[in-house]
Formats: structure tokens, C-alpha cells, sequence
């Protein structure tokens, strides 16, 4: 992700959690219908920006937000129960926001088996092949 790219995704996550945070009070219905055009809008620039780049782990958050204010295909909340959505949404923006403006990055899982101990059965084992090995070599059989 270029730095530019890193800029763009930083201001669409400060201005979806401002419009999510507006969201929580009395607003006229055709505010939501904007709010939930707009999540979508901003949930997709985001998900293209991140997608092919160190936080691409992070992109199944955006689909959640996407399938949450699709306006197709709308989720049956009441107003009461779409104010705590948009909180919650808030807040999910507002820590991934953090999340990437840190550059925090998942540390990828590194699979380190020299400090492994084998079991008493797995060094009989390997005793065992390691013999066997031998007296095929000293019987002149190829291996």
C-alpha cells in the first residue's frame, strides 16, 4: 500500500466514523438512507485499497459493514437497535483507523522446529530408521 493509498483509506475511515457518529442522534430518515449509500461507497473504496496489501486480513470487517447497511436488501433493525449499530460501526472504524495509522501488521506465524523436542516413541523411532539405513549401507544395497 502506497502512502497515498494509506492517506486516502485514513480520511475515508475518519469521515465514515464522523458520519456513523451523526448517525446515533435524531436525524430525518433521509440522513440514513444517505448514511447507509455512503458507509457502502467508503466500506468498498477501503476494501479495494486493502485488499491486496498488508491488511488484507482486515477485509472481511469491511464486507460485515457492507452486508450490514446494504440498502438492497436492508436488515430489519428498529431505530433504537440501528443507533447502538452505528456506534458500534463507529467505534470499529475509529479502531481500525488506529489500527492502521499505528501500521500495526499481523506477525506472520514463523514455524521454527529447532527447539523442538522429540517424544521418547519419535527417538526410537528415528534410532530405529537411522539403523536400518546403516546396515543397508553396509550390506551394499543402494538407498
Amino acid at each position: 500500500m502506497t502512502s497515498t493509498d494509506k492517506t486516502t483509506t485514513l480520511v475515508a475511515h475518519i469521515i465514515l466514523c464522523v458520519i456513523l457518529i451523526i448517525g446515533i442522534f435524531k436525524m430525518p430518515y433521509g440522513y440514513y438512507q444517505f448514511l447507509r449509500v455512503f458507509v457502502i461507497i467508503g466500506c468498498l473504496f477501503i476494501l479495494s485499497t486493502v485488499a491486496n496489501s498488508e491488511y488484507k486480513y482486515i477485509s472481511l470487517v469491511y464486507v460485515v459493514l457492507i452486508i450490514i447497511f446494504n440498502p438492497i436488501f436492508k436488515l430489519g433493525f428498529s431505530k433504537n437497535e440501528w443507533k447502538y449499530v452505528d456506534g458500534i460501526c463507529a467505534l470499529v472504524m475509529a479502531v481500525l483507523f488506529v489500527f492502521m495509522k499505528l501500521n500495526l501488521k499481523p506477525k506472520p506465524k514463523e514455524w521454527d522446529f529447532s527447539s523442538r523436542k522429540d517424544t521418547p516413541k519419535q527417538k526410537a523411532i528415528k534410532e530405529r530408521i537411522k539403523r536400518k539405513i546403516q546396515e543397508r549401507r553396509d550390506a551394499g544395497e543402494s538407498i
